[in-house]
């Protein structure tokens, strides 16, 4: 409520996210404990503490972790040779390498996040379609845009991926009762159309 009241948190989701941070040092700064902040709107979140924080589900190439995610600042979990991450781009950097550590599959993204900043970046996750129904053919509710990133390089630019939400909605009958989202994970943007 104090975020809300006095830090417009409730409106603004950058404010929100500063509140993680904020109120982990009001905590008293633990090391090995975090904050997590939650943007109602949106649903999308952030953590604030100390460190560097990967989370992913599934390593198909390796395994593990069991619990989705690994504080990987003070050496735990370091497996794949590269050097500990102890600032924002450094952290930020190895969600790429986890990533290609686990086999690169862009079913099993790798999100990095540096708490003190709460800035993130997720490697492999790419363009994804979400869609009620699509009566002009049967396809997936959700699924990952493997056209869209062969043909017009969605996994690397979030709006040729916010662009796919339209043209798979005019590729399913252009049915106003079912709306097509595009979400580039990467920034966790989407877009639905109409």
């Amino acid at each position: 409520m104090y975020g809300e009241r006095y830090r417009h948190a409730a409106d603004n989701e950058t404010m929100c996210f500063r509140r993680a941070l904020e109120q982990w040092k009001f905590c008293g700064s633990h090391k090995d404990e975090i904050v997590v902040a939650i943007y109602g709107p949106t649903g999308n979140a952030t953590l604030g503490g100390e460190g560097c924080f990967m989370a992913w589900y599934g390593c198909p190439k390796h395994g593990g972790p069991a619990d989705g995610h690994v504080n990987t600042t003070y050496g735990r979990y370091v497996r794949d040779g590269s050097p500990r991450a102890t600032n924002e781009a450094g952290c930020l950097s190895r969600a790429k390498d986890f990533w290609r550590y686990c086999g690169s599959s862009p079913y099993y993204p790798v999100t990095a996040i540096y708490l003190p900043t709460g800035a993130k970046r997720t490697s492999g996750s790419g363009c994804w379609i979400t869609l009620d129904k699509c009566p002009q053919r049967n396809t997936q509710k959700i699924f990952y845009d493997i056209q869209g990133a062969t043909y017009y390089q969605t996994d690397e630019h979030e709006f040729a991926c916010l662009q796919r939400a339209e043209y798979y909605w005019r590729n399913c009958g252009s049915n106003p009762k079912y709306p097509v989202t595009a979400t580039y994970r990467p920034t966790t943007a989407s877009q639905t159309y109409p």
